[in-house]
């Protein structure tokens, strides 16, 4: 085990809407390496590398076993919660802003993904070097755009500039379901985009909002989404603060699941 390996971080990057619906979410995972590599997670790791595994929070909608494979990793991830960070920024579909869609888009994904790992680096000035591997689900789009060496350069930059103690030592793609850091940040950010939604509308949400539930009442899932801190694009020059404690508290207070957890 080298000196690096005990300071480095992994983050993975997910976004969920694409611009095709009205909320939309982009957001970032960091796990550090030692937590990674723990037989908590290399588990996951080694099954979806098998073929034997498989978790995708979208196309969820009550199977007893998926409902189990969600509940086990995201609890297992849970256990460390105090050393992990997710960070997340939401904005409203590109064309509700009146103006140019191509601009905002190069704006959005030239900026966004910079602030939400500069957040989760940030801080370590001076006191440790810290190495950072990013990684980002394989898609065309992100490769016609060439996301990866963009984060890397804007994120080293801004390190240099400011005196972080951190530097991404790489940014590669990965398919889906090759490694879990990636699908444990799209479970995330469904979870967090469901309990904004608050939608009961349909079976598939409400199966959704049912295992949000049961994951709650996990003492260590619920202290992490209460802690949680989102960031909202209004089209202004800053980004305003959401208090998620208070989102989580409008989806929770009806559900009746939720209240005779608390009285037990």
């Amino acid at each position: 085990m080298t000196t690096t390996d005990l300071n480095k971080l992994l983050l993975f990057f997910d976004e969920s809407g694409k611009n095709k619906e009205s909320l939309n979410l982009i957001g970032g995972l960091m796990i550090p390496h030692q937590i990674f590599i723990s037989e908590a997670l290399t588990q996951y790791n080694k099954l979806l590398l098998e073929g034997s595994y498989k978790m995708h929070w979208t196309s969820y909608a009550g199977s007893t076993v998926e409902k189990e494979r969600i509940l086990n990793v995201i609890h297992q991830l849970m256990m460390f919660k105090n050393l992990i960070g997710l960070n997340i920024i939401i904005y409203d579909k590109i064309s509700e802003h009146g103006q140019d869609n191509a601009k905002i888009t190069n704006m959005i994904y030239s900026k966004f993904p910079e602030r939400i790992f500069y957040g989760l680096l940030r801080f370590y000035q001076g006191y440790t070097t810290i190495g950072a591997d990013i990684y980002i689900e394989d898609d065309s789009m992100y490769r016609n755009m060439n996301l990866t060496n963009k984060i890397k350069d804007r994120l080293n930059i801004q390190a240099t500039y400011r005196g972080e103690g951190f530097e991404v030592k790489q940014a590669k793609y990965k398919g889906k379901n090759q490694i879990i850091g990636l699908e444990l940040v799209d479970a995330l950010m469904g979870i967090v985009k469901s309990i904004i939604e608050n939608d009961d509308r349909s079976a598939k949400k409400r199966a959704k909002n049912e295992l949000i539930v049961e994951l709650l009442k996990d003492k260590n899932t619920y202290n992490f989404f209460e802690n949680l801190k989102i960031f909202k694009w209004n089209n202004t020059r800053e980004l305003d603060i959401i208090e998620f404690n208070k989102v989580l508290s409008i989806f929770l207070n009806h559900r009746s699941r939720w209240i005779d957890h608390l009285v037990k």
